[in-house]
């Protein structure tokens, strides 16, 4: 695997329909001029290590451990849909925002 993975997402704005998309509901959205981009960087450990820089929170997740989360915790939701299809990541990194 990489050493380094970045990844960027477009901002957007809901104009009509916020929270159907997903729902495979109709929406109006719009670009706008901002994105966000996630730096990983391997760290040779068993956990995933998370800085939220807007929050000050410094946040980490064991691979070897039953991961628990709540509804807002979509990387840890992602991780436990990963590991019911037996897609278990096997190596840790250390994320942050690019900024």
């Amino acid at each position: 695997m990489q050493n380094k993975i970045i990844s960027k997402a477009p901002g957007r704005v809901c104009l009509f329909g916020d929270h159907q998309d997903y729902l495979g509901l109709p929406i109006i959205a719009t670009t706008i001029d901002k994105e966000i981009t996630i730096e990983a960087i391997k760290n040779n450990t068993q956990e995933f290590k998370i800085f939220k820089k807007d929050l000050d929170i410094h946040d980490s997740i064991s691979l070897n451990q039953n991961i628990s989360s709540d509804e807002k915790d979509f990387l840890r939701i992602a991780l436990r849909v990963l590991k019911k299809y037996d897609c278990i990541p096997n190596e840790g990194y250390d994320y942050r925002d690019k900024k």
